[in-house]
């Protein structure tokens, strides 16, 4: 799940900003690129979020799922 996917189950901005601890300014900015969301912020998120927000979906560049199994 991204952000704004939980967002829209959280039903506003300020609801999701609640259950993340982070303002509803904060979620207006990521949601709008005003800020970008880091690979830490990813982390954070996906934390806060018990794993609802996912840092792959998110930044899916950054936290590549390795799917070549090396035969040794």
């Amino acid at each position: 799940m991204n952000l704004e996917e939980f967002v829209k189950k959280h039903k506003t901005q300020s609801n999701a900003a609640k259950q993340l601890g982070v303002s509803q300014a904060m979620i207006s900015s990521w949601l709008t690129n005003r800020y970008e969301i880091t690979a830490n912020t990813a982390l954070f998120l996906e934390d806060r979020s018990n794993g609802e927000i996912s840092r792959f979906d998110l930044l899916p560049d950054v936290f590549q799922i390795n799917s070549t199994v090396v035969n040794e």
